[in-house]
């Protein structure tokens, strides 16, 4: 179904100018005068396999963004990834830039700040160069323990663990795609950390600011087996 929804005056929008994006055998690019001032990315998990990092910076991937962990949709555990550390170290030695996720299921502020602090724990091990981010979805066609939180619950759980990460020296990023972040969470809230947006489509339908934009989940990229979760970023977090 749709829903409209009226544009929040006090958000601030994105200001891109999208017929500046080009894409390139599925990987966009964003120009300026004729220059790039885009960067290309991957995100990665276990489910990922045997990533060669190599062949992605021959391929002009400037970054990746891996996940650290997932807390469980039932049991509350939270669970490492099994790539993780492999991953850190052969990106790291290839010459990327690294960021971080974790997919929450916290259903309190205090869980949050766990997760956050686990997520820590790894990125103060290695040179953390682009955001760490905070992911919570839904189960599809399942139960899970975040389905009783109320929009201001979720909101005050995202901002607890970035809040966390933002206070060890680190970039928060509220990570979610357009259902998400307008309704699920009070967005209006959380305005000082970035946004990764997600959308598997040609252009991105979100009207506010944000930093990341994840286009396609089912890119054929040298480096990665099988299909690969592709993402273009309009910040230098280099130089941030």
């Amino acid at each position: 179904k749709e829903e409209w929804l009226l544009i929040n005056p006090y958000l601030k929008k994105n200001t891109y100018d999208f017929t500046k994006l080009a894409s390139q055998n599925d990987i966009m690019k964003y120009y300026e005068n004729g220059r790039q001032v885009s960067f290309v990315g991957v995100n990665l998990s276990e489910y990922n396999g045997d990533v060669d990092f190599f062949s992605l910076t021959r391929n002009n991937f400037d970054f990746c963004m891996l996940r650290v962990g997932v807390r469980g949709y039932e049991s509350g555990q939270i669970l490492p990834d099994k790539r993780l550390e492999e991953y850190l170290e052969r990106a790291g030695e290839a010459g990327m830039q690294i960021g971080l996720y974790f997919s929450s299921q916290a259903v309190s502020e205090e869980e949050a700040i766990e997760e956050a602090a686990y997520v820590l724990s790894f990125a103060e091990q290695y040179e953390i160069i682009y955001p760490i981010a905070f992911c919570m979805e839904q189960a599809e066609n399942t139960a899970s323990r975040i389905d009783g939180l109320s929009k201001s619950d979720r909101t005050k759980i995202a901002a607890a663990f970035c809040e966390t990460v933002k206070a060890a020296g680190y970039a928060p990023m509220i990570y979610g795609d357009k259902y998400w972040l307008l309704k699920m969470l009070d967005i209006s809230r959380l305005t000082e950390y970035d946004v990764w947006y997600t959308e598997l489509n040609d252009l991105p339908d979100y009207p506010y600011q944000f930093a990341m934009w994840q286009y396609s989940s089912t890119a054929t990229v040298s480096g990665v087996p099988g299909l690969a979760d592709l993402n273009i970023c309009f910040i230098n977090y280099g130089e941030r």
